[in-house]
């Protein structure tokens, strides 16, 4: 490996281990919710000592997309009426919008990399909602983090060698992964897993997030959750989103028991959740 892109990668593990680190209530959350048997009291508690995080519960168990006519006044009602996994991709949201929305994708230009999460975090919900298999609730917040190690390359790297991924995307005809790989010798995935486990994240989705391009070299489905939950994601802001899944995604979609011609119901899914839900993760 040549001197400079060991510099930088020892820059981009710099950088991955000292992203801003998320709240406490947060990761408590995170740790609760990802074994999926936890208490409920336990979680308005987390909730409750957090001042910040009780208002945005609220705001968004109260928001419009929440089609309830009757309002909730306590954490309590408003995490029954939510459900754990909103719970907590909205808790994360909170902690990692502002951050997203800065950044620009070197390799897909134009990108609004927080619309991006949150449908990915929601397309994530209607896999769960089509799959006949278990998927966790952690996955809504998997796939909205997915992109986390983006927020490394836009921190760590220089304009240049940004500009220099997205020549490269380009010129060689390669996907952003490879791209990424070929300048970096690593890769968005591999980078936010890291800011995962350094924020203490569950490792269901830390690897999640390290294998969401390369779901089949994950340990459990939530990677294929996650890899569908972006594509479907991508395709819903395309110029004419294609219908047709490609053969890696066919097979992701085989992995969890989705029939793959559903492949197009579950982009028009999305764009309609997006337009109901988004607001929930508004500011």
């Amino acid at each position: 490996m040549a001197t400079n892109a060991v510099i930088e990668q020892e820059r981009l593990l710099d950088a991955a281990n000292g992203l801003e680190p998320l709240p406490v209530s947060v990761t408590r959350l995170a740790t609760l919710i990802a074994s999926d048997d936890y208490d409920a009291r336990d979680v308005v508690e987390v909730i409750s000592f957090d001042p910040a995080l009780t208002a945005s519960i609220l705001r968004a168990a109260n928001s419009a997309s929440s089609a309830a006519t009757k309002a909730v006044s306590t954490v309590h009602d408003a995490v029954v009426r939510l459900g754990g996994g909103p719970v907590l991709s909205i808790a994360t949201g909170g902690a990692v919008r502002s951050r997203l929305k800065q950044i620009e994708d070197p390799t897909r230009a134009g990108m609004d990399a927080w619309r991006h999460a949150v449908t990915a975090a929601l397309s994530s919900e209607l896999v769960r909602e089509v799959s006949p298999m278990y998927i966790p609730a952690s996955a809504m917040t998997a796939a909205l983090l997915h992109d986390v190690g983006k927020l490394v390359l836009a921190k760590a790297l220089t304009p240049h060698m940004l500009h220099l991924i997205e020549q490269v995307a380009t010129a060689e005809r390669l996907t952003p992964l490879q791209a990424e790989m070929a300048v970096l010798e690593t890769h968005h995935g591999e980078l936010g897993a890291i800011a995962a486990e350094a924020w203490q994240l569950p490792e269901a989705i830390a690897e999640a997030i390290r294998f969401h391009h390369t779901p089949w070299e994950a340990s459990s489905s939530l990677a294929t959750v996650v890899y569908i939950a972006d594509v479907v994601a991508h395709a819903t802001v395309s110029d004419g989103p294609s219908q047709q899944a490609d053969p890696t995604t066919v097979r992701a979609l085989e992995v969890m028991e989705i029939v793959p011609d559903d492949y197009g119901n579950l982009i028009g899914a999305a764009i309609q959740r997006y337009e109901e839900l988004a607001d929930r993760f508004a500011a």
